[in-house]
């Protein structure tokens, strides 16, 4: 009988892990045995700048096993590395992890050859260019892990609005493309795909909460040409 597994993806927002763990007494470890201590707790806006903003406390807590991706780059909205996007995936000791990959265009890498992907995974020339020309790693806006039975891809997605224009323009279309082509390469391969995160969409301009309705005023056909076509396959 196959095992039942509790996935969480939650978009912690703008204080981050770090304020995430200032939140409660206990820090991540408490955080999580509110949750239920789920198998595999998938996190976005980790907003860390690179590994050595990494404390000890945030890597290693108690029964899980970290993976995260980083904002590289001079990038985004605030043009600085720190503080900017980042994803970041725990995964329970007892979970089954062969391989992690810190961004969507790098392969698989791990202990078992069974199940990580050989050279790069193979992966497409189109899938390539989109990600080096587009520059779409440079943000730790997506974290892979391999679980044998399913491949879990925890991405942060660029919004619409102000995070898409100026030098940005046509960026979250252009990661959705990198995205969807990473999925389609994994699930050609015959892996089962688990995606999870914030992808940053809406059908319609209602969907979008109030607050932030000033930057869906495109009329109603043309904000859903806007919106990238997620992935049509089951996942």
């Amino acid at each position: 009988p196959r095992r039942r597994m509790r996935v969480v993806s939650w978009n912690v927002g703008e204080k981050g892990l770090v304020g995430l763990a200032a939140a409660r007494d206990g820090g991540l470890r408490a955080v999580f045995a509110e949750l239920g201590n789920p198998a595999i707790i998938a996190l976005q806006e980790t907003k860390l700048a690179g590994p050595e903003k990494l404390t000890g406390e945030l890597a290693n807590v108690a029964g899980y096993t970290s993976f995260f991706s980083y904002c590289t780059a001079a990038t985004g909205v605030s043009l600085v590395r720190t503080g900017y996007a980042g994803t970041g995936t725990y995964v329970r000791h007892d979970v089954n992890t062969l391989a992690a990959a810190a961004s969507l265009g790098a392969a698989l890498t791990g202990a078992s050859a069974q199940h990580t992907e050989p050279e790069a995974e193979r992966l497409s020339a189109h899938l390539l260019k989109l990600v080096v020309e587009n520059d779409v790693d440079s943000e730790g806006r997506a974290v892979l892990t391999d679980h044998g039975s399913f491949v879990l891809v925890n991405v942060y997605c660029p919004a619409f609005g102000r995070e898409d224009q100026g030098g940005r323009a046509g960026f979250k279309k252009r990661f959705h493309e990198a995205l969807t082509a990473r999925c389609e390469a994994l699930l050609r391969r015959g892996r089962q795909v688990l995606l999870v995160g914030d992808l940053n969409v809406t059908a319609l301009p209602i969907d979008v909460h109030p607050v932030h309705r000033g930057r869906a005023q495109l009329p109603q056909a043309e904000y859903q040409q806007e919106q990238p076509k997620l992935l049509q396959a089951d996942l």
